[in-house]
């Protein structure tokens, strides 16, 4: 009898778990994935991806699937710019065609989850938790059991992880705002060439302004700065308010050359508040027969750029 696997997870790193399975194992692995999303379209992946060779490359690569990939590559998506709140460029690297080219997180999920055999994902199945051997128990769904394997690849908030470690995320201390400009060759063609068709970020005082060009021709803009973990309640405005975060904007980067600040004065009017929040560095789970974890819910990280993630550790007060 064949192993029978489930992911809990339908993100990118579960497609490819399951993409991988299939498509290197022999037919006697039978994978099935539960997914809490009611669909692939249910709600916002975010920004994009830069994808290594040795790493996400070679996975698609093994996956039979780097052909596919080539075709939503953005080579010229590698070009970033370093700056400071004077727009004064320490760092400019134009796109290359080799090397790590961004792919839309959408887009790269897409890929993946139209590899898989139909009915791999059975979506609208929220796990609640893992019970020894094998067994699944779901919110909104009967349980399923009699699982060799069970991988957690459910992000950051994993409920599978529960199963293996009682270590929660904690917040990091950065949080910010999320600004998107559609269509941005039109409406702010100024603003697409600071970015030279790549990503700008721009970072003094401990705060931080991204500019990321996406594969539909948006802008993805983000604020970030170091805030307590009350700051949603103590900052003075409402975090869900476009016109009330952009006046906020305004004042917490009131020394900033405007050509930086106006990439939060000219997105639309929709903002997504965001905290970012950590496992432990080092984190790591006692071994667990039949029970694993990979992706965030193995390691969530603070992912702001490594450039950035650099600025910011050494601008934290470690007393």
């Amino acid at each position: 009898m064949g192993l029978k696997i489930a992911i809990i997870g339908a993100g990118p790193a579960g497609c490819m778990l399951a993409r991988l399975l299939k498509h290197r194992a022999n037919n006697d692995i039978e994978i099935t994935i539960f997914e809490s999303e009611k669909d692939i379209n249910y709600r916002s992946q975010g920004g994009t991806l830069d994808l290594h060779v040795r790493t996400g490359q070679l996975a698609l690569r093994e996956a039979g699937l780097y052909d596919e990939f080539l075709k939503h590559a953005r080579f010229d998506g590698e070009a970033i710019s370093l700056a400071d709140k004077h727009f004064t460029r320490f760092v400019t690297v134009k796109g290359s065609k080799t090397g790590r080219p961004e792919i839309d997180r959408p887009v790269l999920r897409q890929l993946l989850y139209e590899s898989l055999p139909e009915g791999t994902v059975c979506w609208n199945h929220k796990l609640d938790h893992i019970e020894a051997p094998g067994t699944l128990h779901f919110v909104n769904q009967p349980p399923r059991s009699g699982f060799d394997l069970i991988v957690g690849a459910d992000g950051g908030w994993s409920r599978a992880r529960n199963y293996l470690s009682t270590t929660k995320p904690h917040y990091s201390g950065i949080s910010g705002h999320a600004f998107s400009i559609p269509n941005a060759a039109q409406a702010t063609p100024d603003l697409l060439a600071q970015t030279n068709r790549g990503s700008l970020f721009a970072w003094s005082d401990a705060k931080f302004i991204a500019a990321q060009c996406m594969g539909d021709g948006s802008l993805s803009i983000s604020t970030w700065s170091r805030r307590p973990a009350t700051w949603r309640d103590e900052c003075g405005y409402d975090v869900h308010d476009a016109k009330a975060t952009k006046e906020a904007c305004l004042r917490d980067f009131a020394d900033w050359d405007p050509r930086l600040v106006a990439y939060t004065q000219r997105a639309e009017d929709f903002v997504v508040p965001r905290d970012l929040y950590m496992l432990p560095v080092g984190f790591g789970w006692e071994h667990v027969r039949g029970v694993t974890l990979v992706g965030d819910a193995a390691h969530l990280m603070v992912r702001l750029g490594t450039h950035a993630r650099m600025f910011f550790l050494t601008n934290v007060d470690l007393d």
